[in-house]
């Protein structure tokens, strides 16, 4: 391994990592991704492409309901997109589940009989 990769991780494991998520199916661009968290940057690491997010270039977040029912689309819109090659991706599209849903019922109770 390179000096320069080897103090690139090194800074970077300074930095205090908030969560983690292994094996994230992220639709564009497409691929598998483990992302890791950062304070000021979200880490995307592929089989073959990582992609460096910081959270400065994050334009709007929005959290899509799919079709399935079962899956929701969380968009990330970039203000500077991301690069593969001469292939722009302005967008990062992740694919997550659906937190389960709590119903709630409302239940009849008689109202109490008035005072005299």
């Amino acid at each position: 391994m390179p000096a320069g990769h080897a103090r690139a991780r090194d800074a970077a494991a300074q930095e205090a990592l908030a969560p983690e998520f292994d094996d994230v199916q992220v639709q564009v661009p497409r691929g598998r991704y483990a992302v890791e968290m950062f304070d000021k940057h979200m880490h995307l690491r592929g089989k073959t492409y990582d992609y460096k997010v910081l959270y400065t270039n994050v334009a709007s977040l929005y959290l899509l309901p799919k079709q399935d029912n079962f899956h929701m689309a969380l968009c990330v819109t970039l203000e500077h997109p991301l690069r593969q090659g001469s292939t722009m991706y302005p967008h990062i599209v992740m694919q997550v589940t659906r937190p389960p849903t709590a119903t709630a019922t409302r239940s009849t109770l008689e109202a109490p009989p008035p005072r005299l």
